[in-house]
This record gives structure tokens, C-alpha cells and sequence, in this order.
């Protein structure tokens, strides 16, 4: 190995580890949530979803969010990709879902304001941060 170098020290790499969910009703309208004053980026529109507990499986934090955020309970999400988040101060590595569900009617959380189930197209107006607008695009195979 021409590269090797004996005196090479490992750092440790740290991220924050977390989940965002396309959640999509019968439909084909996505939920979208508008974050409350209590967090940050606020009143801005968002994907439902959060950070991965320790010791806590992605597929469970993605169950648990859905369900704290919005009171729809999902069974079984389906990871589709993941995402290098360099939006914030801390980098952090986003695992993206997707569901469906039936439920179309939400009880939000403190986090959020408000939510709308939407339209690509209206998605597309919505002013989404660019993982977000990634993360359709990367879903739904259209350009975004």
C-alpha cells in the first residue's frame, strides 16, 4: 500500500444521528409540519421526524417521532437513503423513510404549529430546507 502511513492517529468522527420520514396519505398527498417558536428554525415547514435515542434502533425513532409529532402510528417504514446534513453548526447524518398511512388526521406535538398534507407541486412552493427538498426528489424520482 503506497498510501500506508505508520504514523497515522484515528480521530473519532461525530455526528448527530437522526431520522425524517416521507409519510404519505391514500391520496399521495405528503404531511408536511410547520415548527413552532419553541424550536429552532422556526415557523419553517419540515418533514416529520427527529434524533435517534441511544440505544434505539432508526426503524423505532422513526415509529416513535411519527407518533410524538403528529399521533399517527405507523408499522412499517421504509428506509430509502441517507443524507449528510451540513445545513447546521453540528453535521448530521439524516436516514430517510417512507410510509403510508391511512390516518390523515394529525395532533400535533408543542414542536409544531401547524401541518398540511400536500401536493408535490405544492411542496415545491413551500420553501423547503434543501435536504427536505433532496429527499423528494430522491423518493419520488422527480425533480424537485
Amino acid at each position: 500500500m503506497s498510501d500506508y502511513n505508520p504514523n497515522y492517529v484515528f480521530t473519532k468522527n461525530f455526528f448527530l444521528l437522526g431520522v425524517k420520514i416521507i409519510l404519505e396519505n391514500s391520496n399521495g398527498e405528503i404531511l408536511l409540519v410547520k415548527r413552532s417558536d419553541k424550536v429552532s428554525r422556526s415557523h419553517g415547514w419540515d418533514l416529520p421526524g427527529g434524533a435517534i435515542d441511544a440505544s434505539e434502533s432508526p426503524d423505532h425513532a422513526i415509529i416513535r417521532e411519527v407518533q410524538e409529532e403528529t399521533g399517527i402510528v405507523i408499522e412499517k417504514p421504509s428506509l430509502y437513503s441517507s443524507y449528510l446534513n451540513k445545513e447546521h453548526a453540528d453535521e448530521a447524518i439524516i436516514l430517510g423513510f417512507h410510509a403510508k398511512t391511512e390516518q390523515t388526521e394529525v395532533t400535533l406535538s408543542w414542536e409544531h404549529e401547524a401541518y398540511e398534507w400536500v401536493t408535490l407541486e405544492k411542496a415545491r412552493e413551500m420553501n423547503l430546507p434543501g435536504i427536505y427538498a433532496a429527499m423528494l426528489r430522491d423518493h419520488l424520482n422527480t425533480k424537485f
